[in-house]
């Protein structure tokens, strides 16, 4: 199971970023909340955040890194047929 979420920041850098296993047990373990329940602005922000943490691409505390988000967005990815 993967999640891409959608980010653009105030600084104007869009990307997407990945979330996998490791991201959603962290969110579950924060949050006390199945990944299923990921309906909250907060929950995704977190979630990019977090990814973003692991992959070593920001060392600001979400708190911080939150107030340089100008929009985030989930989607699954696509499934490949076959």
């Amino acid at each position: 199971m993967q999640i891409n979420l959608h980010i653009e920041q105030a600084n104007n850098v869009k990307k997407t970023v990945v979330a996998k296993p490791a991201d959603f047990i962290a969110f579950e373990k924060t949050y006390n909340l199945s990944i299923q329940s990921l309906e909250r602005l907060e929950h995704m922000a977190w979630l990019a955040w977090y990814v973003e943490k692991r992959t070593k691409a920001t060392d600001l505390d979400f708190d911080t890194w939150v107030e340089t988000l100008e929009d985030v967005r989930a989607e699954e990815p696509k499934k490949s047929k076959g």
